[in-house]
């Protein structure tokens, strides 16, 4: 599990994930405040995804696409999903996850 550096509490933020293939996922994150909701936008490949609220979950990307050799993972320390634009910088945090921690994920 890798945890995506570098999350403040700006409303738009895009990051670039490296992904044990070689490959690399690009991930738009945003926050909604009349949502009051973190969203993400991710694309690898050809595969996208837009406008998925952010949940705390053993990875948000289950119900996307299994092929996907990886997911994302979000934790809190209460367990509560993060409706805050200051979560990330709190409470939050967001993981890639891959291999058998993404088939363990998958098996939940």
């Amino acid at each position: 599990m890798k945890q995506i550096d570098g999350i403040t509490d700006d409303y738009k933020q895009n990051f670039e994930i490296a992904i044990d293939n070689n490959e690399s996922a690009i991930i738009d994150l945003y926050y909604v405040p009349s949502q009051l909701g973190w969203f993400i936008d991710v694309t690898f490949g050809e595969f996208m995804s837009k406008g998925m609220r952010v949940v705390v979950s053993p990875n948000i990307l289950s119900q996307s696409d299994e092929t996907l050799p990886f997911g994302l993972t979000v934790l809190d320390r209460a367990g509560n999903d993060p409706t805050q634009k200051n979560s990330w910088t709190q409470t939050h945090s967001l993981y890639v996850i891959e291999g058998d921690e993404l088939q363990t994920a998958r098996d939940i």
